[in-house]
Parts: structure tokens; sequence; C-alpha cells
């Protein structure tokens, strides 16, 4: 699975019978009416909590969508699934190691007798390094498009799929293009996300 950007939600309908864990068919009354094979599906609880990515659709019927990926857990009726409004899937996975870190908010300090005092200064951030090398110009290109037209340049949020399927709303802190002097014709870009909700839908 390769890292997707997504934003805005299309044809968004309820589950019409529970579906199981592990199931790779959501359950959809007319759903051929609203997805076709090859459409990005996404999947959350009633209130939007608990969102996934089933990946893309394989068939659809007039009852169902039959999913890449199956549900990491169970849903009930009324439970909700659609397809991205605008979506831009990675045209490569990212270079290793993956970069993550985890800002607590926390100020420790010790006292003269060794004492440890800790003190909440600010919310805790959780931000990741998204890198990717070996791309064609043309791909850096489409991708800082997207980011403008979609991203008012990168000050709305989105909703970030990584390639364990892990979905959250994010917002993008930095962007920076990197240029291979071994390979003129190569580029890559890189650039560092903040995860503020997790397996919410933006």
């Amino acid at each position: 699975m390769r890292c997707l950007f997504a934003r805005g939600k299309l044809n968004q309908r309820e589950l019409s019978s529970p579906a199981s864990r592990g199931s790779f068919l959501v359950p959809v009354s007319n759903a051929s009416d609203y997805f076709e094979p090859g459409d990005l599906v996404f999947v959350s609880d009633a209130d939007g909590g608990r969102t996934g990515f089933l990946g893309p659709a394989a068939s659809v019927s007039s009852t169902e969508i039959q999913c890449l990926l199956a549900l990491s857990c169970s849903r009930d009726p009324g439970a909700l699934v659609w397809k991205p409004l605008e979506s831009l899937l990675f045209p490569k996975k990212r270079k290793h190691p993956r970069e993550r870190c985890h800002d607590t908010g926390v100020s420790v300090r010790r006292s003269i007798g060794g004492s440890l005092h800790l003190t909440r200064i600010r919310e805790p951030v959780r931000t990741e390094t998204l890198r990717f090398e070996g791309l064609r110009k043309r791909e850096v290109e489409e991708l800082l498009d997207w980011m403008e037209e979609v991203l008012g340049g990168g000050i709305e949020r989105f909703t970030f799929c990584d390639e364990s399927c892990r979905v959250s709303v994010s917002a993008i802190l930095s962007s920076e293009i990197l240029h291979d002097e071994k390979s003129p014709d190569g580029v890559g870009i890189e650039m560092e996300i903040e995860r503020l909700e997790k397996e919410r839908y933006e």
C-alpha cells in the first residue's frame, strides 16, 4: 500500500446490514448507483469515528461493494461508506527509515534534592516525516499542484492514510524538493506532517 492524501466525501451512503470484521464485502443498497470498480473506499461508524480505509473497490453490485482490503472491525447498520472527493495516491512508497516524533508536551525538571517535577506546558504533538525519492519531475509537479489546489498551498487539513492503512486528519508543516546530483532527471520530496486526529476523516 502506498501513502494516500484525501479530502472531502462523495456519495456517502449507510450500510444496509451488519458487516463483520475480516469481511471484504460492504453491504450498501443500490451500491452500483454510487460506486464503481476502482473507487477508493472509506468506512466509519455513524458518528464518523473509527474511520478505516478499504482500498479500491474490486467489484460493485446492486447490494454490496467488494473491497481490496478487509474490515478491521465489525460495523453496524447505519455505518457510513464513501469515496473521497479529492485524492492523491503517491507514485512510490516512501523511503525508509520512517521518522516519527511524539512530543508529549511535558517539561521535566529535577530539584536540588533529586526529585522530578513534571509539568504539561503544551498539548501533545505527533509528527511524521514523509520522504519520497526517485520521482519524475512531472510527479512532483502533480503533487505540488494538488497541494496548491486542494489544500490551499498546504494550509487546509486533509486525511492521511499510511502504508498500514492507518487513517488520521493531518496537516502539512513543511515541504522541500530534493535534487539528486547523481541522477539529474530524478527528484524527491520531503514533507513533515502532524497527525491531528486518529481514525477521523477530513
